[in-house]
């Protein structure tokens, strides 16, 4: 926790400060404008994010197949929320904005403890591979996401959207450890963790019990994350409420 390399020391500040700018220059060009027009942005993210995918999928197949490379990791999810979340319409779009951005928001949060353990040593060779280049871009497009999708307001938190992380996280949890097993691949840590007080309980306590914390940490604790993402926002807005009432 909280290793870096002197590569990933340099690099990942200077993304960070980059993304935080576009987020901003694009709320201080789009805040008058309408929902479509603020969602563009989104879009393009969710555009990108999926052909990147297209082309890695294209390359597994070329260079020889590797079950490890489909997209049943956590982050690849990322592939199938964000262009459900911003192209589709109606109860699948409310369906899918809070899964899309919540899931974000955790891999966000999660990122700058321990950076090597999602995108590897990406940092050190990011020209180096298609790989390394895909792993570095692939996941910075997801804290942009987190950034545009909060200065534009694209995603306006519900009470009950916990709800929909619940359901989706559940149907994730159930596909991703069946396919773990059947390929023997360990997508999500689903057979072992590279968290060592999780591996500890995994080495401990057996594999089922480990199993049964997975299912706490990623369905439980993306589900509490958009419940408390929801009271945050409840907070401000009362905050808000009050300053105009006292003026």
């Amino acid at each position: 926790m909280f290793e870096y390399s002197i590569d990933e020391l340099i690099l990942l500040p200077l993304m960070l400060i980059s993304i935080i700018l576009i987020a901003v220059l694009l709320r201080i060009f789009l805040k008058n404008t309408n929902e479509r027009i603020k969602a563009i942005p989104l879009q393009v993210i969710a555009g990108i994010i999926l052909v990147l995918e297209i082309i890695k999928q294209i390359l597994n197949i070329i260079n020889g197949f590797s079950a490890w490379a489909l997209p049943f990791h956590y982050c690849s999810m990322f592939v199938f929320f964000f262009p459900f979340a911003q192209f589709s319409k109606g109860k699948v779009q409310r369906l899918m904005k809070p899964v899309a951005f919540t899931t974000a928001l955790a891999m966000f949060l999660l990122f700058y403890f321990n950076p090597s353990s999602i995108i590897g040593d990406s940092c050190s060779n990011l020209f180096g591979s298609f790989g390394n280049f895909h792993t570095f871009t692939f996941h910075h497009l997801i804290i942009l996401y987190v950034f545009v999708s909060i200065l534009l307001n694209n995603y306006k938190p519900q009470k009950k959207d916990y709800i929909c992380l619940l359901i989706v996280m559940s149907a994730y949890y159930v596909g991703g450890i069946t396919l773990a097993h059947i390929f023997n691949v360990n997508y999500c840590n689903f057979l072992t963790s590279n968290i060592s007080f999780m591996e500890l309980i995994r080495t401990s306590a057996g594999q089922i019990i480990y199993s049964i914390a997975m299912f706490f940490v990623i369905v439980g604790g993306t589900t509490l994350l958009n419940f408390l993402f929801y009271l945050l926002c409840q907070t401000i807005l009362k905050i808000k409420t009050n300053k105009k009432n006292v003026n």
